[in-house]
C-alpha cells in the first residue's frame, strides 16, 4: 500500500504550526534584544536543516513543498533548486550578521574570513557527489559569496567581476564533475555522467530541456510577478534605501551596514541561480522571499528605543567607514 495523499487542510495547518514554532524561536528567544537576533536564529535554523538533511540522504525534500517530486523530478537526492535558495540566502545573510558583529570589534579580515569559510563550506556540501550534487548550486553560489566578501572587506563589486566570479563558479563545479566522471561507473551522480555526455556528444538535448524550463518560468504568472516585485524593492533597497519600506531598510542598514553586503550577494546567487538552473524564477523569488524579510526586521523600531543605533547613513544605505563598496 502506497503512501497516503495528505489533504490540503492538513498540509496548511501543518506549515502554519511549524511557522509558528520557528517564528517563536527567533522572536522570543535571548537574542530578541538585538536587532539581528532574529534573523541570524532563522538563518541558523535553515542552514542546520538543509545541512542535516543533505549529511542525512535529503529525505526532507522528497515530495516535498519545495524538493523533489516523484512525478516530475529529474533525481531524486542531492539539493533541489529551492532548497538552495533557501541555503545560500541564509549562508549569505548570517554571514553577513557575524560579520557586522566583528567589523564593529575592529576584526574586519576575520569577517571576510568567516564569510568566505561558511560560503565554500557550503558550496562544497551544495556540489558535492552524493551530498549536495547541485551543478547550478555551485556556479551561483561562487557570486554570492564572493561579493559578500568584497563588500564586507570595503571593495567595490562590478558586473566584471560578478561575471569572472560566475566563471569560477563554473571551473570549480566542472572540477567536481571530472573528479565524479573519474570513479567507476555505477558509482557516479549525474555530474560525472555529464562529463560522459560531454566527452561523447550527446550532451545537447539535456541543455536544451533545462533551458526549455527556465525560459517557461519566466512567463510564470504566479512566479514573475513575486520576482518583478522582489528585484525593484531589492534595486531601491541597494541604491536609494531611503525611497522604500518606510524608513525600515535604511534603519537596518544603519544598525548593521554589512546587511547589505549580504542582501546584494544573496541577489546575485539568486540571479545567477535563475540563469543556470531549471526552476528559473523560483530560485530568484525564494531568495527574495527570505532575504528581504529579514533586512526588514533588522529596521524595526524596537520598544522604547528613542533614537536610531549606529551612525546615520547617507541617500544610498551607505555607512562611510564601514561599507565602501558599491554596486
Amino acid at each position: 500500500m502506497g503512501p497516503q495523499p495528505v489533504h490540503p487542510p492538513t498540509l496548511i495547518a501543518c506549515v502554519l504550526a511549524v511557522t509558528a514554532v520557528l517564528s517563536a524561536i527567533a522572536l522570543l528567544g535571548p537574542w530578541r534584544r538585538d536587532p539581528l537576533g532574529p534573523p541570524a536564529a532563522v538563518c541558523a535554523i535553515n542552514f542546520a536543516v538543509l545541512v542535516g538533511d543533505l549529511l542525512t540522504g535529503t529525505n526532507l525534500q522528497f515530495n516535498a513543498l519545495m524538493g523533489y517530486t516523484a512525478v516530475v523530478g529529474g533525481r531524486y537526492y542531492g539539493l533541489a533548486n529551492i532548497p538552495f535558495a533557501l541555503l545560500a540566502t541564509s549562508v549569505l545573510m548570517g554571514a553577513a550578521v557575524a560579520a557586522e558583529h566583528l567589523v564593529r570589534a575592529g576584526r574586519r579580515r576575520l569577517a571576510v574570513a568567516v564569510v568566505t569559510g561558511l560560503g565554500v563550506v557550503a558550496t562544497l556540501l551544495a556540489g558535492w557527489p552524493g551530498v549536495g550534487s547541485d551543478f547550478g548550486g555551485v556556479i551561483a553560489f561562487a557570486p554570492g559569496i564572493a561579493v559578500t566578501a568584497l563588500l564586507v572587506a570595503g571593495r567595490k563589486v562590478s558586473l566584471l567581476k560578478l561575471a569572472g566570479f560566475s566563471m569560477l563558479g563554473g571551473v570549480a563545479v566542472s572540477v567536481i564533475a571530472v573528479l565524479d566522471w573519474l570513479r567507476p561507473p555505477q558509482s557516479q551522480t549525474h555530474l560525472g555522467r555529464f562529463v560522459g555526455q560531454v566527452l561523447d556528444g550527446t550532451f545537447w538535448p539535456m541543455i536544451g530541456r533545462k533551458l526549455g524550463a527556465m525560459l517557461h518560468t519566466l512567463l510564470s504568472p504566479n512566479l514573475m510577478p513575486i520576482v518583478l516585485a522582489g528585484l525593484v524593492f531589492l534595486v531601491f533597497a541597494v541604491l536609494r534605501p531611503g525611497q522604500v519600506s518606510a524608513g525600515l531598510v535604511p534603519r537596518a542598514f544603519a544598525r548593521a551596514p554589512m546587511l547589505r553586503a549580504g542582501l546584494v550577494g544573496a541577489l546575485a546567487s539568486g540571479v545567477v541561480g535563475m540563469l543556470v538552473n531549471d526552476s528559473g524564477t523560483a530560485v530568484l523569488s525564494m531568495a527574495v522571499a527570505l532575504a528581504v524579510p529579514l533586512v526588514l526586521h533588522a529596521g524595526v523600531r524596537l520598544p522604547g528605543e528613542v533614537k536610531p543605533l549606529g551612525r546615520a547613513v547617507d541617500e544610498r544605505g551607505r555607512h562611510g567607514d564601514v561599507l565602501a563598496g558599491e554596486v
